[in-house]
């Protein structure tokens, strides 16, 4: 069955040791917790302890691709000790997506890293972001205008993110997503898809759930609201308050098999009022879809 877990960086500014939220979280019914940040500061006996204790996974860790590359074995040693085998990478940046050569050479690192990874027992996942979900240039030389730097790389990040929302559906097999999944099918990757950066791209979130197929470990639950029509722009709001149908990813997620089902809601002054009701508006659905 699909999990419900929480990102913990939503309750990075709670002024309290991390086995202390964990025991927090435990008590609101998660099943879950994906490690972000606090982690590395924390005390890794006390944090395996507290996951005892309150019976919660480690579903996963955010780690920056860099700090994979450069600082790999005191990661890998951490991790392994809190039972935590599946390392996200949160973000990468639009650069990596504007041509076809960039995401070639993206891939191949990627997959030097996870092969690494699956080496040692651990799985490397991708966390997609906007900027995955742009058109890549290359139709009539433009990829070798970009390239060629003869418009600053704002320009041309701005200018894809427009053509993304006007074309994003027709052109969803030029978007860099669906090319650096394809570049990466044979690699031991899979993918958490953020239901957030999808629509907010305009993209179908089902359509990436079933892209990736077994590849799907996590959808990270996130709504957003628009603050600017151009160009686009968006700000996290409580699941159900914003342009996200949130029960039907839930439904989806659980019949694409992810393995988890992610809550994350950022941007509120108030971080403990954020986990009761992020929980309250998934459960009901979660329930209902496995009643079915």
């Amino acid at each position: 069955m699909t999990k419900i877990g929480i990102q913990l960086y939503i309750l990075r500014d709670i002024d309290e040791p991390l086995p202390a939220i964990l025991h927090r979280v435990a008590e609101h019914g998660y099943e879950g917790v994906e490690f972000a940040h606090r982690i590395h500061d924390a005390d890794t006996e006390a944090v395996a302890a507290a996951l005892t204790e309150t019976g919660l996974e480690p579903s996963s860790a955010h780690v920056p691709l860099s700090k994979l590359e450069g600082e790999i074995e005191p990661l890998l040693e951490q991790y392994d000790a809190l039972g935590c085998s599946h390392l996200v990478i949160p973000h990468l940046s639009a650069m990596h997506f504007l041509t076809q050569r960039r995401i070639e050479t993206l891939a191949e690192r990627l997959r030097d890293l996870a092969e690494r990874l699956d080496d040692d027992g651990f799985e490397l996942v991708i966390h997609n972001g906007q900027g995955m979900h742009r058109p890549v240039f290359g139709r009539y030389g433009t990829d070798q205008l970009v390239e060629a730097d003869a418009v600053p790389t704002g320009g041309w990040v701005y200018l894809a993110q427009g053509l993304g929302h006007i074309f994003s559906r027709r052109w969803h097999d030029r978007t860099g997503f669906f090319r650096l999944a394809s570049a990466l099918e044979s690699a031991p990757v899979s993918f958490e898809i953020d239901i957030r950066h999808a629509v907010c791209s305009g993209q179908d979130p089902e359509q990436l759930f079933a892209e990736v197929a077994d590849r799907l470990f996590a959808v990270h639950l996130s709504d957003g609201a628009r603050t600017r029509r151009l160009p686009p722009a968006y700000r996290p709001v409580p699941l159900g308050d914003g342009i996200i149908d949130i029960e039907q990813s839930i439904r989806q997620a659980i019949y694409h098999e992810a393995d988890w089902l992610i809550g994350e809601v950022e941007g509120q002054s108030n971080q403990h009022q954020v986990v009761q009701p992020m929980i309250d508006a998934i459960e009901p659905t979660y329930n209902a879809a496995y009643q079915d």
